[in-house]
């Protein structure tokens, strides 16, 4: 059974389960196949720099090495900050209650920059839930999927019956006009002669 977030907004919890809406599902997708001159599919191989050493996929990995080329464990890595400071670890929104608030702004969750999105599916009725959406149009909160040292901004909202929690990062806008600056003329001086157009 699928792992279910609760969510808690002052004293009311609610709990849901978290279904992704995914884009190919949504509008299609398109994928490319290759084939040989015989119509058998090929497949994708990485070659090396010596330029004669080729692997297949699963030939090569990712590995953390230290300054004499010595593999690192990367469960004794330390995040830290610019500062030194060790970096906070940020559970995922499955190990604990997630605090909802409405401290954020209709306009906040506009200019946020979307990840992804999640469809709540309530095994019980979402209309305390649907009633406070109503109320306050978004309710924030942090987000993480698995613990992680960078958490993402979402936002809970209502469309109709169905609630969604809109994941991404919050973007500061800036904006451009196309009204320039008006200088006012000091009209105290003195005109000076009258222009002769027969100088033009």
């Amino acid at each position: 059974m699928a792992r279910e977030p609760q969510f808690v907004f002052k004293d009311q919890i609610f709990t849901a389960a978290l279904v992704k809406l995914e884009r190919n599902k949504v509008y299609g997708w398109t994928e490319t196949k290759y084939t040989d001159a015989e119509g058998k599919p090929c497949s994708f191989i990485t070659m090396l720099d010596d330029g004669r050493t080729m692997l297949g996929t699963g030939g090569l990995a990712l590995k953390s090495i230290d300054a004499h080329g010595n593999e690192i464990d990367k469960s004794t890595l330390v995040a830290r900050y610019e500062d030194g400071s060790e970096a906070t670890l940020f559970p995922s929104v499955f190990d604990g209650v997630t605090v909802l608030d409405n401290t954020k702004t209709i306009q906040d969750y506009l200019d946020m920059d979307v990840k992804a999105v999640y469809q709540l599916k309530f095994a019980e009725s979402s209309a305390a839930l649907l009633a406070l959406l109503q109320e306050f149009k978004v309710l924030y909160f942090t987000f993480n999927y698995r613990a992680s040292y960078d958490a993402d901004d979402a936002f809970l909202v209502a469309q109709g019956e169905s609630i969604f929690a809109v994941i991404g990062q919050l973007t500061a806008f800036s904006y451009s006009t196309l009204e320039l600056p008006t200088v006012l003329e000091d009209d105290n001086e003195d005109a000076g002669d009258d222009l002769d157009f027969n100088m033009f």
